[in-house]
Formats: C-alpha cells, sequence, structure tokens
C-alpha cells in the first residue's frame, strides 16, 4: 500500500537523511520475560520468516490486507536489508534461555520530501498487551526524530478496530484516506 504524501508536503530539511546508530532497548517483565528492540539485521531472515508464518490469518489479513499473506525469498531479503538511508526497521526479540524469538517488528520509510514517514507496526499474536507495541513505536518515533522527519504516518483498515485504538493512545490522529475508503490514515507529528 502507498499512495502519494505531496499533501503533507512541507521543506526539506537540512540533515534529514543522516543515519543514526538506533535505538537499543531492554527489558523485563515482572514475569521474567526478557525483550529487547534493536534494527534488523540480515541475519534475522530465519526468524523474520518464522514471525510472519506464526501470525495468524486474521493478524496477516489485518496487516498486509490479505491472510494467506507469506514473504517470498526476495521480499525477505529486502525486509532484513533495507536501505538505511530511506529506512529504519525494529524488531522485538524475546529471550528464552539461549533461544531468540521475534514478537514484533516496526519500520518507517521515508517519503520524497524528506520530512514525512510512512510507518507499519505488528506484534505476534501471543503477545498482545503487555507493552511491545507502544515501546516499538517510541523507539521507531525516536529514530525519526533523530533524522529531522517530521511527521509520521501510516495506513490502517478501517475494520482494524485494535489497530486504530493502539494508533490513537500513540498520539495519532485518524483521517479518513484520500483514496482509498477501506483505509484509514494515522498521522503524528513529531
Amino acid at each position: 500500500m502507498s499512495f502519494d504524501l505531496s499533501m503533507f508536503n512541507t521543506p526539506m530539511i537540512p540533515n534529514a537523511h543522516r543515519v543514526q546508530p538506533g535505538p537499543r532497548v531492554a527489558w523485563t517483565t515482572p514475569y521474567g520475560d526478557v525483550f529487547t528492540i534493536r534494527k534488523i539485521r540480515p541475519e534475522d531472515m530465519i526468524a523474520m520468516r518464522d514471525f510472519c508464518e506464526s501470525l495468524s490469518y486474521t493478524t496477516r489479513y489485518l496487516r498486509f490486507g490479505h491472510g494467506d499473506f507469506h514473504l517470498s525469498d526476495s521480499e525477505l531479503l529486502h525486509v532484513c536489508e533495507p536501505d538505511h538511508q530511506q529506512c529504519t526497521h525494529l524488531i522485538a526479540l524475546m529471550t528464552a534461555g539461549k533461544h531468540q524469538q521475534i514478537v514484533g517488528s516496526a519500520r518507517f520509510v521515508m517519503q520524497g520530501n524528506g520530512i514525512n514517514a510512512e510507518f507499519a507496526i505488528e506484534v505476534s499474536d501471543h503477545w498482545h498487551h503487555v507493552g511491545i507495541g507502544h515501546r516499538l513505536m517510541t523507539a521507531l518515533e525516536h529514530d525519526a526524530r533523530e533524522r529531522g522527519l517530521r511527521r509520521m504516518i501510516g495506513q490502517v483498515l478501517a475494520s482494524n478496530a485494535h489497530m486504530l485504538d493502539f494508533i490513537v493512545d500513540c498520539g495519532y490522529e485518524i483521517h479518513y484516506h484520500p483514496e482509498e475508503a477501506y483505509l484509514k490514515l494515522a498521522i503524528k507529528r513529531l
């Protein structure tokens, strides 16, 4: 899903494309679960495929627009090796002993004006409502601010009430999509 964000254009900011090392966040829940947020790496390809395959049909439908969504090898490579000049992709990892599992993914891609970025976020079905999404979004927005971006924009299915509630809770305003009635725009000034 991509559309022209020119209606949100503002002048280019100097140094907006400067790449930062990115956030690394770690925390332990009261139940002893250990989580880490970091940038995605090429060696995360298998774990990212496992994460996407573990999502329920409904979750895949709400995130990707169809429930039978699967990443091809080339798409997977593109996801795990993003253009760091234009994109930040963070993953949330849950550590159990020596094993780490991706339980959340969030990314933004800078738009042509260098001011806006379009975001996408997903958390594993088993880890909803424990704060992973909020921590991912906070880290993603921090990285966007560090790059000089001024606005985060997301496209959300109008029927995805849980995502719309989450996004509003993160401080986003919800608007009608200018081109597609089945979508809403979530917009936040950084």
